[in-house]
């Protein structure tokens, strides 16, 4: 693939809604790994180069890493970061699926069993590694906690949201 994953805008039981981002001028060139940047780089303010590199200057990290939170209002700058991404990536449609029946789940490439998908649900619920700034989670985290909740059976039987 050219490019890197842009991400899913949206997975709701049963439905699906993806970002509308068009291509860049990479948009015909194979795989271009800078363009995603240099994390470490950004994190340490040494290196901003690709797409991390552009929303690190203007987003910079903290100088303490326990004040390193993931942002619950990230939807306010969301237009600018989709803005800085198509100088890096292409549009890409990521198939998602749930199988009850089979007790799996993915997103493109990736599949896992019932398990690992909750595990994975809990992790966004928690916030990834940073966790959410002052435990308050974005409007769309709720709801797939909502979602997850009003459907407690196949893959989401036993998720447990602390």
């Amino acid at each position: 693939p050219r490019g890197f994953v842009v991400h899913v805008h949206a997975c709701r039981i049963g439905r699906i809604e993806q970002a509308k981002i068009e291509p860049g001028p990479h948009a015909e060139e194979e795989d271009r790994r800078e363009d995603v940047g240099d994390l470490m780089g950004a994190i340490h303010g040494v290196r901003f180069s690709g797409f991390i590199g552009e929303v690190y200057k203007r987003f910079p990290f903290p100088e303490q890493q326990d004040d390193f939170k993931q942002n619950p209002e990230g939807y306010r700058t969301r237009d600018l970061v989709e803005g800085l991404i198509r100088d890096y990536a292409v549009e890409i449609e990521i198939p998602v699926f749930l199988d009850a029946g089979k007790g799996e789940a993915g997103f493109g490439e990736y599949g896992f069993k019932r398990e690992a998908f909750q595990a994975l649900l809990l992790y966004v619920w928690q916030g990834g590694y940073p966790r959410w700034r002052d435990e308050v989670r974005p409007g769309y985290v709720v709801n797939m906690k909502e979602a997850v909740e009003a459907n407690p059976d196949g893959l989401f039987s036993g998720v447990r949201f602390l």
